[in-house]
């Protein structure tokens, strides 16, 4: 919130926060003191003059909070008081506008517009728009890229990244635009064909490969395997709507690479400039935005940007292998027919059936089992933590 130039759009988001933030203390106040004999004063965030500011329609940024407004917001974000009032976040491909999806044989907009005003993240330009934008340029075909036959495990492969990124958006409430070092570090965590290299064989074991990162310590608090599900079904959707969709999430998840690229080359020059000038702390590389309301409501899920010392020379981000992946993907996605990505998507929603009913029989088998101490079930997937 400090030198940022948002939009008006994400400023009235934050100004509406802040509103409902003030009026949910209120009401928790006011019903301590009707039970409180002593008739402590009243607590909220923001005081009346602040307050009047809101409903006058100023621009209130956290310089313009006193220190007792901007300490008590600030722990409010951090203890994650404030993260319910933050309005659910409506994934792009449940929308009836991306149903109506429609590329040109290059993969890009049929239409071009004249005037566009994007967004620019870290050089990267994005623009200002519900549904991501599809590429800019014409695809490569596949031929320029590979003398050799495509996989055809593609199909398999694509599940994983579209998984992860279908999982990114619904943690960063989909707005990977505030802090997008730590959404390609979520991306690469998740998806294996992208952050190791890996080829899975079989949807199960694609998805598996997914679902198990979801339930792991680093995630589980998120929502574990019941959000593992969700995203399963938020992939059905996605595939269901065809390539279009296919390539624009891809277009999307390429240009949070890109930016995440850039912004690890930002903090690598201001660490040098800070080992220069001697005002190195013990302090941890931050983004600009990481006080923001999403990042910590979300607790800090990604260890490795949270955790990176300033000036260090041991941590490397290299995401271009990843963004490398994704041009073949584009191109392959671009030749590929529609009837192939419903397919898939039926192919996974059959999964996502096979995996709730599987869930559903180990748990009655524990229920049953409860008072046999000797009687071990290992499920096939746990929430480990």
């Amino acid at each position: 919130m400090k030198t940022i130039h948002v939009s008006s759009q994400a400023k009235h988001k934050m100004l509406q926060t802040l509103q409902r933030s003030h009026e949910q203390d209120l009401i928790s106040t006011e019903s301590y003191n009707a039970d409180d004999d002593d008739g402590r004063e009243e607590r909220s965030i923001l005081s009346e003059e602040t307050l009047q500011k809101l409903s006058e329609g100023k621009n209130i940024t956290l310089q313009g909070l006193s220190n007792e407004e901007r300490k008590a917001f600030l722990q409010a974000v951090k203890s994650g008081k404030v993260s319910h009032l933050i309005k659910p976040w409506d994934p792009w491909w449940l929308s009836d506008s991306a149903k109506k999806l429609s590329l040109s044989k290059q993969g890009t907009k049929l239409i071009q517009t004249l005037e566009r005003n994007p967004r620019k993240v870290f050089d990267v330009e994005v623009e200002s728009s519900d549904i991501p934008a599809p590429p800019e340029k014409p695809l490569d075909s596949l031929k320029k890229l590979t003398l050799v036959q495509p996989s055809p495990l593609l199909g398999v492969h694509i599940l994983d990244v579209l998984y992860s990124y279908c999982f990114t958006l619904r943690l960063f409430n989909g707005d990977w635009i505030s802090d997008p070092l730590d959404a390609a570090e979520v991306i690469v965590s998740i998806s294996r064909v992208l952050g190791q290299a890996f080829s899975p064989e079989s949807i199960s074991e694609a998805l598996l490969g997914c679902l198990e990162t979801v339930c792991s310590p680093c995630f589980r608090h998120v929502g574990g395997y019941d959000l593992g599900l969700t995203i399963c079904e938020d992939l059905v959707a996605l595939l269901r709507i065809g390539k279009a969709a296919v390539i624009c999430a891809l277009a999307d998840l390429q240009r949070m690479l890109e930016s995440a690229t850039r912004s690890w080359k930002s903090y690598k020059k201001r660490s040098s400039v800070e080992l220069a000038t001697g005002k190195v702390t013990d302090t941890l590389i931050t983004d600009h935005t990481k006080t923001s309301l999403h990042s910590h409501a979300r607790n800090r899920t990604s260890k490795a940007s949270s955790m990176i010392p300033i000036g260090s020379t041991k941590y490397q981000v290299n995401f271009k292998p990843a963004v490398n992946k994704l041009n073949f993907f584009l191109s392959w996605a671009n030749e590929s027919d529609n009837e192939l990505f419903r397919t898939l998507a039926e192919l996974v929603e059959k999964e996502k059936s096979r995996l709730s009913e599987t869930r559903r029989n180990e748990s009655s088998l524990l229920q049953v089992n409860t008072f046999d101490k000797d009687h071990k079930i290992k499920p096939m997937l746990e929430e480990i933590g």
